[in-house]
């Protein structure tokens, strides 16, 4: 994802889960939450991903108010991506909450 670069992997050494996406990298939190309220649910839970850490973009350009809304107050970025994530911290993705739109590639 453009906005923010590289969120997890399957671990070089340890469990290769199929199907996932692997864990968060060091430094990056990455939760499911709700998508109509915000709330983070629990393992297994099918909700929208938010991610968030040092890679994750400032923000779009000239653009505050969609910046804003495109952001938690606790400062997640909301990816728009569905997923959930295994007791053991695997994410699984499983679809999309928002329109995604590809140009150019």
């Amino acid at each position: 994802m453009t906005e923010t670069n590289m969120n997890t992997s399957n671990p070089c050494e340890g469990d290769r889960i199929a199907g996932t996406v692997g864990i968060p990298l060091p430094g990056i939190s990455v939760r499911v939450v709700d998508p109509e309220t915000g709330v983070a649910l629990p393992p297994g839970e099918v909700g929208m991903l938010e991610v968030k850490g040092p890679n994750v973009f400032a923000g779009y350009w000239q653009m505050p108010e969609k910046t804003a809304s495109e952001f938690s107050l606790d400062g997640f970025f909301m990816t728009g991506d569905l997923g959930r994530i295994n007791e053991r911290g695997y994410i699984h993705i499983v679809g999309r909450a928002k329109d995604l739109v590809i140009t150019g590639g």
